[in-house]
Formats: structure tokens, C-alpha cells, sequence
């Protein structure tokens, strides 16, 4: 659909690091996207991070993965779409730059051979640098990282050696639990006590407060959607409940087998005519109508057959009034016409 390509593109151009927007249905099918060979059908139905968000996950970042699309490396920020009812009707997915998270880290590595690796606390992959490729769909979750460092403190300086490339660094990772990641970043030893050991150790510094900072970007613009999601629903919310209590309250104040004005609201609509009256100079007439004989009728043939007399007498009154003129029901077999008019 043309419309909603360009309404996605143009939330694209707003996004830091996003390169495609999907929306997918509850199968995973894609309905309306801007990524690239759009005439090709896309169904991501067997990805774990659709299955997690059909499940009830409001937040999911997944690894590292290669697009289906013309296999470029990427890593997706999905959330779910619910109905006014709050049931998943669909998945809304951002593929996301994995260099977005990690070039920058290049600007401050001063030469020096720096590793940066951005892990799912499960141990998935989500962006490295460098190679990449070469690790899409490895899992850390038995290397030292994982298995000793971790469970002892969130954030650490140490000696390690990698398991996906077996070279020792001096690294230091921080763990983000709101997001689910973990940051780590490496300097090779050699590197690290050369000539510039001091600038190399402000570099690791500066690595976990840029680190901090956009992940806390990051943290901030996931809560944003999800308080926007939040209000969106309780203004829906507000609006059903509005309507609800409109059409309750307008049904309360007529009368249920006439249809007419009961007697608050037809007190309410003549007061309203007294004062339009008075502007105009006119003058009200209230005719008071009381069914003779009426208690017979519901006596000898039943109420039933006295509600279908109350309702022809009903519609014969509406026929012989005019327009601008008034009646209501304020009794069992009472009426009560509002007519204006001049002396």
C-alpha cells in the first residue's frame, strides 16, 4: 500500500540507525514495509523474536541475523501491535544497523586493536566489530564471560580471552538487565601496556560512558514507545467508556416503550423553549393529556396490550404536533405537549 509505504519511510528518516521498518501480521507475514524487493513475499513466522513477542514479550531485541530480503547482517527492535481489545494482532520490526551500534567505537580506539562485541544476556550475538559475518548465530553462553564474570558483578575490568576469536584482551563489559544486553569491549595485550598504556585506559573508560549513554538512548526511546502504547490505549479506553455512558445516559432519560421525553428530560427541553421563548417574545401552552378508561385496558386484555395503546397514542401525538413543538411522557397514561407560539 502506497500510503502506508511512505507513512513508514517517513518514520525511518526519523530514526538514528534503523534501516527497515516491517509491520507483520499474526502469521508473520509482512503487510507493509520499506525494505528492499518489497514484491517479495516475507514471512517471519519461525524467527525466535516473533515467536517471543506473540507470546506476550513487549520488548525484543534479537541477534544478529542475516535478512531474508538479500541477506545483509542486521539485528531487529520489535514490539507488539494489540487491537482495542489488547489482543496481538500483528508485530511492528525495525531492522537495525548492527554498525550502528558499534562504528562509533572506532573514532576512539586511537589505532590500537579494539574489539567490541554487544551480547543478548542469553549469549546471542547482537553486533561486533570486528567480522561480524564470521559469527552470525554463535552463542557465548559457555565462555568465560558468561559462565564466571557475569554472575559476580555486572560491570568488570579483566583479563580475557575470547572464545569466538581465541585472542587475549584486556576488556571490561557492562550488563544492561532493562535491555537485556550485555556491552563488551577489548583491547588486545600487546596493545594495551605499548607505548600509549595510558591513553588505551582512557579509552576503555570513555568506551563504557558512551556505552552508557546510548544504550540509556536506547532504554529511553523503548519506554517511550511503550508509554505511548500505554496512553494510546487509555484514551481508547476513555472514549469507549464516554460513548457507553452517553448512549446509556441518553436511553435512561426516555421513556423505553415510547421513545419519548420521561419527565426529567422533558422538564429540562421545556425549560430550554421557556427561555428561547422569552427572547423571542413568544409564549408556551402546556397541554396535560390523561388516557381515560386506560386501567380497563391493562384489567381486561393485559399490559400488553395496554403498552401497544400507549405506543399508538404516542405516534399519533408525534404526527399532530408541530415542529419546534414538544411532548413528553411523565406517567403511567400521562402526557404533557409544550406548544409556543403568540399571544
Amino acid at each position: 500500500n502506497e500510503v502506508y509505504w511512505r507513512r513508514l519511510r517517513g518514520a525511518l528518516a526519523n530514526l538514528d540507525g534503523v534501516d527497515t521498518l516491517w509491520l507483520f501480521d499474526a502469521k508473520g507475514n509482512g503487510i507493509a514495509g520499506t525494505g528492499r524487493q518489497m514484491d517479495r513475499p516475507l514471512n517471519i513466522a519461525d524467527r525466535p523474536h516473533f515467536h517471543a513477542i506473540m507470546a506476550g514479550a513487549e520488548f525484543v531485541i534479537s541477534p544478529a541475523l542475516r535478512s531474508r530480503m538479500d541477506d545483509r547482517i542486521l539485528f531487529t527492535i520489535s514490539r507488539p501491535i494489540r487491537d482495542w481489545t489488547g489482543e496481538i494482532i500483528g508485530v511492528a520490526s525495525a531492522g537495525m544497523k548492527t554498525e550502528w551500534l558499534v562504528d562509533f567505537y572506532a573514532l576512539m580506539s586511537f589505532g590500537l586493536d579494539t574489539a567490541i562485541t554487544i551480547f543478548r544476556t542469553d549469549g546471542e550475538i547482537v553486533a561486533r566489530n570486528p567480522d561480524l559475518s564470521s559469527h552470525v548465530g554463535r552463542n557465548d553462553r559457555d565462555g568465560h564471560l558468561f559462565r564466571d564474570q557475569l554472575p559476580q558483578s555486572p560491570v568488570v575490568v579483566y583479563w580475557s580471552r575470547s572464545t569466538l576469536d581465541g585472542k587475549e584482551r584486556l576488556a571490561a563489559y557492562r550488563l544492561i538487565p532493562d535491555l537485556n544486553l550485555v556491552v563488551h569491549a577489548g583491547i588486545e595485550g600487546q596493545s594495551a601496556f605499548a607505548a600509549w598504556r595510558t591513553r588505551s585506559l582512557w579509552f576503555i573508560a570513555e568506551v563504557g560512558i558512551a556505552t552508557t549513554l546510548v544504550l540509556l538512548v536506547l532504554l529511553w526511546g523503548a519506554r517511550m514507545i511503550r508509554r505511548e502504547n500505554h496512553v494510546r490505549m487509555r484514551v481508547l479506553e476513555a472514549e469507549n467508556a464516554a460513548r457507553q455512558l452517553d448512549a446509556e445516559l441518553h436511553q435512561a432519560r426516555r421513556d423505553p416503550l415510547t421513545g419519548l421525553p420521561a419527565r426529567g428530560l422533558f422538564l429540562e427541553l421545556a425549560e430550554r423553549m421557556h427561555v428561547n421563548a422569552g427572547k423571542r417574545g413568544s409564549v408556551l401552552a402546556f397541554l396535560y393529556i390523561d388516557l381515560d378508561g386506560f386501567k380497563a385496558v391493562n384489567d381486561r386484555h393485559g399490559h400488553h396490550r395496554g403498552d401497544d395503546v400507549l405506543t399508538m397514542v404516542a405516534g399519533i401525538m408525534r404526527k399532530m404536533i408541530r415542529d419546534g413543538d414538544l411532548i413528553g411522557r411523565v406517567g403511567g397514561d400521562e402526557f404533557v405537549i409544550c406548544l409556543s407560539g403568540y399571544d
